[in-house]
């Protein structure tokens, strides 16, 4: 190999290796003027979320220790996830018909996101609103039929 094969060589291949370790990894915080990054509000970043920040953007190795584990302690320390919610749809009520917005007593809206038509008039329905494996579901507590949601509001 001559010189300047040699020089191409390292400077292609072997250069951007070592600038990928951690001792050669430049954060946001390094990069940035002070204004800078205040400006982009990264000051109000909690250290965990800079980092998560700087590994997403290759800056700086995630720390994958610290979470290994951790779902354990999750599960240990979360206070029980509601699963499902009872409300009452605001007024009249004819049923949903592909774009149907469901306003409900407790002040959420919540919108069809799956075409589907259900005819059912009645005033204040009683609602169930489900967290399914796929999504959340809004079903009439008198009925079956159910339909799939999204909260906008």
């Amino acid at each position: 190999m001559n010189i300047r094969a040699t020089s191409t060589f390292l400077f292609l291949f072997v250069l951007p290796l070592f600038a990928m370790t951690e001792s050669w990894a430049v954060t946001l915080e390094q990069e940035m003027s002070r204004s800078e990054f205040e400006a982009a509000g990264l000051n109000k970043l909690s250290e965990k979320e800079l980092a998560r920040l700087n590994a997403y953007l290759g800056r700086q190795p995630a720390d994958q220790t610290q979470e290994f584990g951790a779902e354990q302690l999750k599960k240990e320390k979360r206070v029980e996830e509601v699963q499902r919610i009872d409300a009452r749809i605001k007024g009249a009520f004819d049923g949903w018909d592909g774009h149907t917005y469901f306003r409900l007593d407790n002040g959420q809206v919540w919108q069809q996101r799956l075409a589907s038509t259900y005819r059912h008039h009645s005033i204040n329905p009683e609602v169930i609103i489900e967290k399914g494996r796929f999504g959340y579901y809004l079903r009439l507590k008198d009925g079956k039929r159910k339909v799939a949601v999204n909260r906008i509001h």
